[in-house]
């Protein structure tokens, strides 16, 4: 079996750094958008490239070489087409806190969206919590959700801190078609590209909120019906659940 060559031993300690990159950057993806089995592949083929290039590097036969190659040739437009598919922007469901800041950091990371306006970190006595997300695609409005419940004193200091902000403060009640609704007057805060459109939209977690009786604190707007823009945070009166999200 012939031995490599030194540029060739070269050439494979280059391959192996640069394969950290994509393996790291998947791992991170895993992590953020879970174990869908695309993440998985994706992790999957740069962690193959890598177990190659140190195989070739510490064999240092040619033949190991070429296989190594071959093996990276036909995985390439895989990891193309996955990469390609990733540009559209994963959506995001998870029900575990301490992916919270990974996720948020993921969706800015990853071209999707500017981070989420919500807490740099959570309280750490939550229940019930989901943190939600979908890219904007096309015509359709992407939104990023964290909602949870706590305690009446954590949920207090959060609607001191936030209701101060809030260019619209209304019943939840008032959001009833589609979690849109009219507001009497446009605040001079929030944008709009009509004079005649006061249409405000907020995304909500129906399946959270059912009946509960709550206050939509709306911090930012854009007004068009077609391309609504807002962010808020949500809290029922009891002082027992909160919602933090974002529209557009």
């Amino acid at each position: 079996m012939k031995p490599l060559s030194k540029s060739a031993q070269t050439f494979t300690a280059i391959f192996g750094i640069l394969t950290l990159i994509p393996l790291l950057f998947m791992l991170w993806n895993l992590i953020a958008v879970g174990g869908n089995l695309t993440s998985i592949i994706a992790l999957v083929i740069p962690f193959i490239w890598l177990l190659m290039a140190l195989i070739i590097f510490a064999e240092k036969k040619k033949l190991f070489f070429i296989i190594g190659l071959v093996v990276c040739i036909l995985s390439l437009p895989l990891m193309g087409f996955i990469l390609f598919s990733m540009t559209f922007g994963p959506y995001i469901h998870s029900t575990s806190p301490w992916r919270y800041n990974i996720q948020r950091s993921y969706i800015v990371v990853s071209g999707q969206g500017k981070t989420p306006d919500f807490p740099s970190h959570l309280p750490k006595d939550i229940t019930d919590y989901e943190f939600d997300f979908a890219p904007h695609i096309m015509q359709g409005a992407g939104h990023c959700s964290a909602r949870f419940k706590t305690s009446a004193d954590t949920i207090e200091a959060y609607e001191s801190e936030y209701a101060p902000q809030a260019i619209y403060t209304l019943p939840i009640g008032d959001f009833k078609n589609y979690h849109s609704t009219n507001v009497d007057t446009v605040s001079e805060k929030a944008e709009t590209w009509s004079d005649t459109d006061k249409s405000l939209k907020v995304w909500m977690d129906e399946d959270f909120w059912g009946s509960t009786d709550a206050t939509v604190y709306v911090l930012s707007a854009t007004h068009n019906s077609n391309h609504p823009h807002s962010s808020a945070v949500i809290i029922s009166k009891d002082h027992t659940k909160v919602q933090f999200t974002q529209l557009g």
